[in-house]
């Protein structure tokens, strides 16, 4: 059994790929999977199907989400520290505190994603879509958000110290 669910089997195995760290399971398909609590520190999942997948509390720290799809997935309390999700969508996603910092997210989809108290220093946001985006409390110290589109994202008490925000539409004025 593991330490998160006893009532999941080891190995823990969804459509084929193995829920642990360091898995490779490029394009697998997890949509609604319950993967509540897991360690997916390391793990190749680019391209996958995470549409709706409840997600909270997972482990993706230096994590590859490249062009996955992760649509009204569930990332509350989730940690993708130092992960990559280069041109992932997350239209819609939950990431009401989670931690997100030194992660890249370049391209990335987040339009009417809720981002409320989502710490993520040093993240790269460039060209991210964020239209219509919960940004509330967000920490984005020293972050890049150059050509990023922020339009209609609510920013009440969001922090960009130290953010790059050249060509950025929506952004906060008066941030150095």
């Amino acid at each position: 059994k593991t330490e998160n669910d006893s009532s999941r089997p080891i190995p823990w195995v969804i459509n084929g790929c193995e829920i642990k760290p360091k898995t490779i399971c490029p394009g697998v398909d997890l949509r609604f999977a319950d993967l509540k609590g897991a360690d997916l520190s390391g793990a190749d999942l680019h391209g996958a199907n995470l549409v709706r997948a409840d997600m909270r509390g997972v482990k993706l720290i230096n994590a590859t989400l490249s062009d996955a799809d992760l649509e009204s997935a569930d990332l509350r309390i989730a940690n993708l520290n130092r992960a990559v999700l280069v041109g992932a969508s997350l239209r819609g996603a939950n990431l009401e505190f989670a931690r997100a910092v030194g992660a890249n997210l370049e391209k990335v989809d987040l339009t009417a994603a809720n981002l409320e108290m989502l710490r993520a220093d040093k993240i790269i946001l460039s060209s991210a879509i964020l239209r219509n985006a919960n940004m509330q409390e967000t920490k984005l110290y020293d972050s890049n958000l150059s050509h990023a589109d922020m339009q209609g994202a609510k920013q009440t008490f969001a922090i960009f110290q130290g953010a790059f925000m050249e060509g950025c539409k929506g952004c906060p004025d008066g941030w150095e």
